[in-house]
């Protein structure tokens, strides 16, 4: 299945009485441009945050959006890179945001709004059943930590570590064939970041990590 097609999740988050977070997803089919619906209710100063998996070609910079953190799956671009992308709202964002590469080929992207400041992160990558994080830099306070799982070949996830609250997954090609997947899940921190535990997959495969941690 090609083209675009939007996942809305129309269950919010609520973080605290601060923080809050909405999501939504979307794949491509092969092209250029990729438009991908941000989620609804954005207000000025909100974070939006951008998690997207490609291969193939690289991602031309997103216009307004800040790159925070790029993983390549495996640690070889070859097979894929995880990126995760951010800016503060200002009213000027719009209800989309294009995604670019140099050259026609599918992608997985999810977007979350988020009413909270991102204060810390990490990347890790491998290969195998198992894929694992590794701990951002330890901080204080309520958290929320986001942790991004992209991989390759249409594969799925079994498992998320205990207390993550997972969102659905996004597969590049709608879940038929050769595909690159985008999985992400939640959980509530107090104290301190931490490292989540292993996540299983229902196959081997190239894969990397991105945790993003928010206060």
């Amino acid at each position: 299945m090609f083209g675009f097609q939007p996942v809305p999740i129309d269950n919010e988050i609520i973080i605290s009485a601060g923080c809050s977070v909405l999501s939504s997803s979307s794949y491509g089919g092969k092209t250029t441009s990729h438009v991908i619906t941000l989620p609804t209710g954005i207000v000025t100063g909100d974070k939006i945050l951008i998690g997207v998996v490609y291969n193939g070609y690289t991602l031309d910079p997103v216009t307004g959006y800040s790159l925070i953190r790029t993983v390549d799956l495996n640690n070889s671009s070859v097979s894929g890179t995880l990126s995760t992308y951010l800016r503060t709202s200002d009213g000027t964002e719009g209800s989309t945001v294009t995604l670019t590469l140099s050259g026609s080929d599918d992608l997985a992207a999810v977007c979350y709004r988020l009413s909270c400041s991102n204060v810390s992160g990490s990347t890790n990558y491998g290969t195998g059943t198992t894929a694992t994080s590794n701990a951002p830099s330890s901080v204080s306070g309520d958290l929320k930590e986001l942790l991004l799982l992209g991989f390759l070949d249409a594969r799925k996830v079994e498992t998320f570590p205990a207390g993550y609250t997972e969102n659905p997954e996004v597969n590049s090609t709608g879940g038929t064939g050769s595909s690159l997947a985008i999985s992400s899940a939640w959980k509530t921190i107090t104290g301190s970041s931490e490292t989540p535990g292993s996540i299983s997959l229902d196959g081997s495969v190239d894969w990397g990590t991105i945790v993003e941690v928010f206060s």
